[in-house]
């Protein structure tokens, strides 16, 4: 049996645990020694016993290089697969001061892998057009999670009350919670609901900004994000960058329209099923959360969102399965 073994520097929930989490209960990992490691990115890390294919799942910086180098020699026979889960485009606008400097470390930590994927089109045709990685080293698997309780979501139903506004994940900066609040601000309190779920460094900045709202409610940390779908109109994901955006899947496949800014991979996401938006633009995002809600099309946006991502696991799983092979 072979032995894969991932490696993480933060097991917090979020989209990368959600997603091991889920392939370790298939049975593609019965099939292979399955194994999850939570590791210092930045010191060297040894593995014991035989070691077949290595899978790093977390970011790569300058004070990683050392110890990323330090594993590739002391695991010589073993494939090492670099999943790139964090950088993009619109973060190294936002972010990087100095390009040239990061574009030459992940050119230099990409080197020690023998094949780096990309979560997203968007992602992967930033890294070509940077010339991160060479095209045979590199591979696009997007992102993906086991979205059968949220496909088992009934179809939504017209029921009393206003329109709910699902929006969850880690409160930071980067999420752009903050600006959806603003939106809340242009849009009808009888109207629209915002219901914000999960836990993060600006969890009490964003409180305090929607504190005279009536219309925003924060559910603090979210155990079954498929609940907490269940009971939504539709999905905003108002991020500043996003690599792929499991959150927005998960929202299509409750059947719910999604609005999304406009950056990475989340308008492709939203093709046919909603609109993507300028991002950091309150007016624009109100604009498209009252278009996307009116009764001709949020049903028809709802289908069409659960429809695009019905056949995403099993093709997820047979990508990794021919990239382990």
């Amino acid at each position: 049996m072979r032995t894969i073994v991932n490696l993480v520097d933060d097991y917090r929930p979020g989209g990368i645990r959600s997603l091991l989490e889920d392939m370790e209960k298939t049975g593609f990992s019965r099939m292979l020694e399955w194994q999850v490691k939570v590791v210092d990115s930045s010191a060297p890390v040894r593995l014991d016993g035989q070691v077949d294919v290595i899978v790093i799942h977390y970011s790569m910086a300058w004070r990683k290089l050392p110890a990323l180098l330090w594993l590739r020699r002391a695991h010589r026979n073993a494939r090492l697969i670099i999943v790139e889960h964090h950088y993009t485009r619109s973060f190294e606008q936002q972010h990087v001061k100095r390009p040239s400097r990061f574009r030459t470390m992940l050119r230099l930590c990409y080197r020690l892998a023998d094949h780096v994927v990309s979560v997203s089109d968007a992602q992967a045709a930033w890294m070509r057009s940077s010339g991160l990685v060479s095209a045979s080293r590199l591979l696009t698997i997007p992102s993906c999670r086991d979205y059968a309780r949220f496909l088992a979501i009934p179809r939504r139903r017209e029921r009393d009350g206003p329109i709910v506004v699902g929006a969850f994940g880690r409160l930071v900066h980067t999420k752009g919670f903050d600006v959806l609040i603003e939106a809340m601000c242009l849009l009808s309190a009888d109207r629209f609901l915002l219901r914000i779920a999960g836990d993060g460094e600006q969890a009490a900045q964003l409180r305090e900004l929607a504190g005279g709202l009536c219309n925003v409610e924060f559910l603090g940390h979210l155990d079954d994000p498929s609940e907490f779908l269940a009971g939504c109109d539709v999905l905003a994901v108002p991020s500043r960058t996003e690599a792929f955006g499991l959150v927005c899947a998960e929202g299509k496949a409750a059947g719910l329209p999604v609005v999304v800014s406009n950056v990475d991979a989340l308008p492709a996401q939203a093709a046919g099923c909603g609109i993507a938006v300028k991002p950091e633009d309150p007016i624009a995002l109100s604009s498209a959360l009252e278009y996307v809600t009116r009764p001709e099309r949020i049903s028809r946006y709802g289908e069409s969102a659960r429809s695009s991502v019905v056949n995403a696991w099993p093709n997820y799983l047979s990508a990794w399965s021919e990239l382990l092979s």
